[in-house]
């Protein structure tokens, strides 16, 4: 039924396989600086190091604790972007598109596995 040939090409697949999930999916840096952006422009950054909440004239409330942040308050029709909870690694956002409100957590740029160099 089946070779030799073909067992080892599948443990070989499978082992690749493995292998570019684990890059993909891999943990990311922490991040460090949460930039908000109010209609596509920057409006503030905080340090992810301090317990803070914030006010925005969106309609907006952004939490930061313990290296995380997070939306608490939006009068925004659906609420959509409290659901998002907590984020803190390094390229999470948060978005809430009827507000034109986006949190972006910026962090070290990590290297490339394939590449070697560092990532924008």
């Amino acid at each position: 039924m089946f070779g030799k040939a073909d067992i080892i090409f599948a443990a070989v697949l499978l082992a690749a396989a493995v292998v570019a999930m684990v890059f993909a999916f891999g943990a990311k840096p922490r991040g460090n600086i949460a930039e908000v952006y109010i209609e596509g422009k920057l409006a503030a950054a905080y340090s992810l190091d301090q317990q803070k909440t914030v006010s925005f004239d969106v309609g907006i409330e952004l939490h930061i604790d313990n290296g995380k942040a997070a939306v608490t308050k939006s009068d925004c029709p659906d609420h959509l972007c409290e659901y998002f909870g907590y984020i803190s690694k390094a390229g999470e956002r948060i978005v809430c598109a009827p507000n034109k409100f986006v949190v972006v957590i910026k962090g070290d740029p990590e290297y490339d596995a394939v590449t070697g160099r560092r990532q924008a």
